[in-house]
């Protein structure tokens, strides 16, 4: 699914639920920054490139076999930095406990993630 563009001619006084999610989209689409994938252990480097690869796979069903699959998932988006957690749930308000010092309840919103279940 390719999203459609979310540019505005007019900078609106709000944002949208619509502005939140695709600018989400983009960035999990993004290639991870260089300079966080070097402070990153060699386990958890390990793991990125598992859950890209395992990416890959879901992408693509039914062509990609051992190597290929880490050939194609070679290339680490930030969507891959959360692992088995990609699945999207919602957004709800956040509760008090989850409120940043100087937010009021209303003012902020949490995205919700799950593992995908295969």
């Amino acid at each position: 699914m390719v999203p459609h563009s979310s540019s505005r001619s007019v900078a609106e006084p709000y944002v949208s639920i619509w502005d939140v999610l695709i600018t989400l989209y983009k960035y999990l689409r993004m290639p991870i920054d260089p300079t966080a994938y070097k402070r990153l252990s060699s386990e958890e480097k390990d793991a990125l490139h598992r859950s890209a690869a395992d990416r890959a796979r879901r992408k693509s069903p039914g062509w990609l076999s051992g190597a290929d699959h880490y050939a194609a998932g070679s290339v680490i988006q930030n969507v891959d930095l959360l692992g088995e957690r990609r699945s999207f749930l919602g957004i709800r308000v956040a509760q008090q406990q989850d409120l940043p010092q100087g937010k009021r309840f209303g003012e902020v919103f949490v995205v919700e993630l799950g593992k995908i279940w295969t």
